[in-house]
């Protein structure tokens, strides 16, 4: 069930603001001059735009200069992201946001595949710009040291 369809956006973008592990990720739609915001996690924003570009690779001939997406500072935001549904067309992408709450309205919108191609590469530059995974466990580092290193049993060794 579709609760707000806001037609062929303007802008479509997602990444993060705020500094390494203290980051929000989010994805901004512009339709009209207004801006959507809703709240995903880190790895929602990475599937998110690997699942597009495996549909684009797959469906367009990708150009060879990234196109520019811009993501802004929210104003205020929609809600937190639980769903996630992508459909495409021969001429564009429809998409559609659940959010984690029932009470509130789901969002579906249509982009063009330049939009969606500049956004996933937005999308894949932030997520990639995180703190440096432990080269023991993958978890993220905080600065030199990974604190609760599994392999370490939890504790960092001098």
């Amino acid at each position: 069930m579709v609760d707000v369809n806001l037609g062929h956006v303007d802008q479509f973008a997602a990444g993060a603001i705020g500094e390494p592990g203290q980051r929000t990720f989010l994805v901004r739609v512009v339709v009209a001059g207004a801006s959507y915001w809703m709240l995903l996690e880190k790895g929602q924003v990475h599937s998110l735009a690997e699942r597009c570009l495996d549909l684009l690779r797959t469906n367009y001939p990708l150009p060879a200069e990234q196109p520019e997406s811009e993501l802004g500072i929210p104003d205020e935001v929609l809600f937190r992201v639980g769903q996630i549904a992508v459909g495409f067309g021969s001429d564009d992408y429809t998409f559609q946001f659940v959010p984690t709450d029932p009470e509130v309205a789901v969002i579906e919108f249509t982009a063009t595949p330049s939009q969606v191609l500049a956004m996933s590469y937005q999308a894949l530059e932030s997520v990639g710009k995180g703190r440096r995974p432990c080269p023991r466990c993958g978890l993220p580092m905080d600065g030199e040291t990974c604190v609760a290193c599994p392999k370490e049993n939890g504790h960092r060794r001098p």
